[in-house]
């Protein structure tokens, strides 16, 4: 007999039936108060940032990229249900933790915090904090924990991305909130061998929590919404920005859209932005229309 059957069908079967379903119901999102600009943007490429208030055409939604969004979700709402069950145990003192919280820190940009927290001290004052979730695969999960497999061991971590961190730091000046906590959750566990000889608790093998100082977070919400306020001041003279983001220090870098994976397989917008060229260059007479 033929091994051919172990192969597997390519694309439109049943197994598709999931990934064309999202395709067909996906519309953009909308942001939280409707301005301009999203604290989920934190980072991102400032020509895509740019293409974003402007409403510019996007390439064909991904059912794969979709796929592992829908995962996130269905991951984070799990989460905040967990949380609230936990939240005492952690904070005896707490008078309450809402999730989804909507704010806008200025008229230029909102969003939405996982979750807020509220906590009494013993002074009688309340404290708030900021909670981010965020779900990703096994490699990123093992960079950010200092996690390394030959030989399994932790070396020193990387931490939650630059990115989490900042858009947590964006909930909570929108949520007048004095700490940070990012937590990160893998899609794919650590394996209990090599967890053991890394001496990892089981748990650490999917999750981990980082507690974040105000002086690492506030300074660089601040600048990153310098950086996007002038992008979004530069759309509405006319100019769409160079090709720049920030890398996993926080520091702008270049990025070529030709080559740079992100840009060449993930961009929405990489067909308009090789089309409209690098640097700063005019906003495109169909763009413009299309604004007004």
């Amino acid at each position: 007999m033929s091994d051919e059957w172990k192969y597997p069908q390519r694309a439109g079967g049943l197994a598709s039936a999931l990934l064309e379903k999202l395709e067909r119901e996906n519309k953009p999102k909308p942001t939280a108060f409707g301005t301009p600009l999203r604290y989920s943007s934190f980072g991102e490429c400032g020509r895509k940032v740019a293409y974003s208030v402007l409403g510019a055409p996007q390439r064909p939604a991904s059912g794969a990229g979709l796929y592992v969004m829908q995962i996130g979700t269905i991951l984070h709402e799990v989460i905040q249900q967990a949380i609230n069950w936990k939240i005492t145990q952690i904070w005896p003192h707490n008078t309450g933790v809402e999730f989804e919280v909507a704010s806008k820190l200025t008229d230029d940009i909102s969003g939405s915090a996982d979750g807020i927290v509220t906590v009494e001290l013993a002074d009688g004052t309340k404290k708030r904090i900021s909670l981010e979730i965020k779900t990703m695969g096994g490699v990123k999960f093992k960079q950010q924990i200092g996690f390394k497999d030959r030989p399994a061991r932790i070396v020193e971590p990387k931490g939650p991305a630059i990115s989490a961190i900042g858009q947590a730091g964006w909930n909570a000046l929108g949520n007048d909130c004095e700490e940070v906590v990012v937590m990160s959750f893998a899609l794919e566990a650590i394996s209990v061998g090599k967890a053991i000889e890394a001496g990892l608790h089981d748990h650490d093998r999917v999750c981990a929590e980082w507690f974040i100082p105000r002086e690492v977070w506030e300074p660089l919400a601040d600048k990153e919404l310098a950086r996007q306020t002038e992008i979004l001041r530069g759309v509405e003279e006319g100019f769409l920005p160079d090709r720049i983001a920030l890398d996993d220090h926080g520091n702008e870098e270049a990025r070529d859209t030709e080559r740079h994976p992100l840009c060449l397989n993930y961009c929405d917008f990489r067909d308009q932005c090789l089309d409209d060229g690098p640097g700063i260059v005019a906003v495109p007479v169909s763009l413009t229309k299309k604004e007004q």
